[in-house]
């Protein structure tokens, strides 16, 4: 891989423009690596991806499954005008955790947790099922980085969740059920690739 990505480089510094016109075969090449047999969605902006899944209509409130996760939460509450509630969660072990109460309003409302990683997928689930009892109408799961590791398809198919969603930063070695859905970052690396390449703003990508 890095062997073709160095033959469609030029090498030293150059202009935005050259950069740009590399991209898209950048694009294909992590997007065709080591990504055989499941399906990758191109959409990597997460924002642009919950607007095309849900309507206006949708009461959505975003949900972090701990305390730890409330910044990212709200953030994406605030660019998608939603509210926010809050899982108050006691972890009995590792790996393994209980999802006790919720804070704010899910009743009659979509939800969606947002997580940085799903390992095992229990927190995940038991949060989906604490939304439920509160009285929200549906739960979807969101994740940067899929891990899944131990019985986290289990978990996952067997949990109250509609779906499942997270980026291909990790390939996965099972065969994807249909509950689960996977997001390329290809073209975000590509873009970052770029702005390196051409000294402008990393940070601005995440605005």
């Amino acid at each position: 891989m890095v062997k073709q990505w160095q033959d469609m480089s030029y090498g030293g510094r150059h202009s935005e423009s050259t950069y740009q016109s590399s991209l898209p075969n950048f694009i294909e090449l992590v997007e065709s690596y080591g990504h055989v047999g499941f399906k990758i969605e191109k959409n990597s902006d997460l924002k642009e991806t919950l607007e095309e899944a849900f309507s206006i209509n949708d009461k959505l409130v975003f949900v972090p499954p701990d305390v730890g996760g409330v910044l990212r939460a709200r953030s994406f509450a605030k660019k998608l005008n939603a509210d926010l509630a809050i899982i108050d969660k006691r972890r009995d072990a590792p790996g393994i955790s209980n999802a006790m109460n919720v804070i704010g309003t899910v009743k009659d409302k979509t939800c969606i947790i947002v997580d940085d990683l799903v390992d095992s997928g229990g927190t995940i689930c038991n949060a989906a099922i604490a939304l439920l009892e509160d009285g929200a109408t549906g739960v979807y799961g969101y994740c940067s980085h899929g891990v899944y590791s131990g019985q986290a398809l289990d978990n996952i198919n067997n949990s109250a969740l509609k779906e499942m969603v997270c980026t291909d930063s990790i390939k996965p070695t099972f065969e994807v059920p249909e509950c689960m859905r996977y997001i390329s970052v290809a073209p975000l690396f590509g873009e970052a690739i770029m702005r390196i390449n051409s000294e402008s703003s990393i940070s601005s990508l995440f605005d």
